[in-house]
């Protein structure tokens, strides 16, 4: 999948795509950078930099892209909405020093 964003979000798009072992080209902004590591899951590129993106595309191998995918599903399996909730737990409770 292309996120050729310009703002800094976290685009659920990202985790629908690694769901289905779709990787992920994307501008490298700390929203996205989030989400998709560099090289493992897919590849990020400057931000507004269409001859980056471009080359990203043409550049990148179809076996990396079929890794990628691999490695972003492995992610999704793991960003399960029961498991953001617990790991969002998780941390609160040490933010306010809650034992467990």
């Amino acid at each position: 999948i292309l996120v050729p964003s310009l703002s800094d979000e976290q685009p659920r798009i990202v985790y629908d795509a690694y769901s289905q072992g779709v990787p992920a080209i994307a501008s490298d902004l700390p929203g996205l950078r989030a989400c998709i590591d560099d090289g493992v899951t897919g590849r990020l590129v400057p931000a507004a930099d269409a001859a980056a993106l471009a080359d990203a595309l043409l550049q990148t191998a179809p076996h990396d892209l079929m890794e990628f995918g691999l490695a972003g599903l492995a992610v999704a399996r793991n960003a399960t909405h029961e498991k953001l909730h617990d790991d969002r737990l998780i941390a609160l409770n040490r933010l306010f020093a809650i034992s467990q």
